[in-house]
């Protein structure tokens, strides 16, 4: 055999909220067919028929004896020698567990002692009379009053933040100027999907944010060197291109400007470049071969101009 514990499913777990139904059935009105029991004997031994069918006993136990006559109802509750209140713990136990009402002598009369006086009459009156426990009483009331008023306030109070903050991000989102939106697209094809928005903070005038495609937000200064170049050169691109588009679309004159870019930066850069171009001459100069060959990459016509022509180049500039 396993020593290992196993549930036993016969048994039927208690549910308290069944204890009315279960004591009390279907009668509604007990008392007639108990007054023909009491008028037929004081004393009942077996189960009883209150109109249901009397229960089934357990064969394992003695039969049940009820008491009906007033006389001997009180010979049995001042007979603690002979009969027992320990039932209880199979009736009332079973909800509140152990109480008073199962304890024996001399155990009940002890703790009767106990809470006896709290419930005297005149203890309950000098409670209600308590200048002490009605000051309590009224503080208590003030609080729960207070609370109330707080509750209700901070509900309010919520609800103008939420709204607030809607307001807010409704602002920085949808009503942002027309080069901050220009700005988070070019900033969006430099840094090669990673930022996705720049805007202006509602809260911070003159600072920028900007979001990462993961919602992580950023103000500008907390960008690394090499991501805040990409970021001005955003706003410079979006200038240019608010510009071309509004009035007139002008040469733009690059000088190696992607010396500080890493290669991939470089080639997001030169992307942006040849999206340009298809409404800008994009002249670049450069003397890095690398940066050539991306520009030469994405359709550029390479000029290769020689050393002594340099020199001719900036006499005459």
């Amino acid at each position: 055999m396993s020593g290992t514990d196993t549930e036993d499913t016969s048994v039927v777990p208690f549910d308290p909220f069944e204890l009315k139904d279960v004591v009390g059935g279907s009668i509604r009105d007990p008392y007639p067919q108990l007054h023909e029991l009491r008028r037929a004997s004081p004393v009942h031994t077996g189960p009883i028929d209150l109109g249901e069918g009397a229960e089934i006993g357990e064969p394992d136990k003695p039969p049940p004896v009820t008491v009906f006559g007033f006389d001997e109802v009180v010979q049995v509750l001042r007979d603690n020698e002979t009969y027992s209140s320990a039932v209880y713990a199979d009736v009332v136990g079973m909800v509140m567990g152990r109480t008073i009402l199962q304890m024996d002598e001399p155990e009940h009369r002890g703790i009767r002692a106990l809470v006896a006086p709290s419930f005297r009459s005149k203890v309950l009156e000098r409670w209600e009379e308590d200048r002490e426990i009605a000051g309590l009483r009224a503080r208590e009331e003030r609080r729960r009053a207070e609370a109330a008023a707080l509750a209700e306030k901070y509900a309010v109070d919520r609800l103008a933040l939420r709204l607030l903050l809607e307001a807010q991000r409704h602002f920085e989102q949808e009503q942002q100027p027309r080069i901050l939106k220009l700005a988070s697209r070019a900033f969006q094809e430099l840094t090669g999907g990673r930022y996705v928005r720049v805007h202006a903070s509602a809260t911070q005038p003159g600072s920028l944010l900007v979001d990462q495609a993961d919602g992580a937000e950023w103000r500008d200064e907390q960008l690394s060197r090499g991501t805040r170049e990409q970021l001005y050169l955003a706003f410079r691109l979006a200038v240019i291109e608010d510009f071309g588009e509004t009035r007139l679309p002008l040469p733009i004159l690059l000088d190696d400007v992607l010396v500080n870019f890493d290669r991939q930066r470089a080639r997001n850069v030169v992307k942006v470049f040849a999206r340009l171009s298809a409404r800008h001459q994009v002249i670049a100069f450069t003397c890095h071969e690398p940066v050539r060959d991306l520009f030469a990459e994405h359709g550029a016509r390479v000029i290769e101009v020689a050393g002594d022509r340099l020199g001719l180049l900036a006499v005459s500039a």
